[in-house]
């Protein structure tokens, strides 16, 4: 690889790094919505 695919592909891994970290950060959320959701019906 040359140095500029290398770069490229670093972006691409930094972007896609980014992509799921709030893919799961938003995953968590509605994890804990339903989870308080559920304790809420209970009361």
């Amino acid at each position: 690889m040359t140095p500029q695919e290398l770069m490229q592909e670093l972006e691409y891994r930094r972007v896609e790094i980014d992509y799921l970290k709030k893919l799961e950060a938003l995953a968590q959320q509605k994890h804990l919505a339903s989870k308080n959701k559920s304790k809420s019906s209970l009361s």
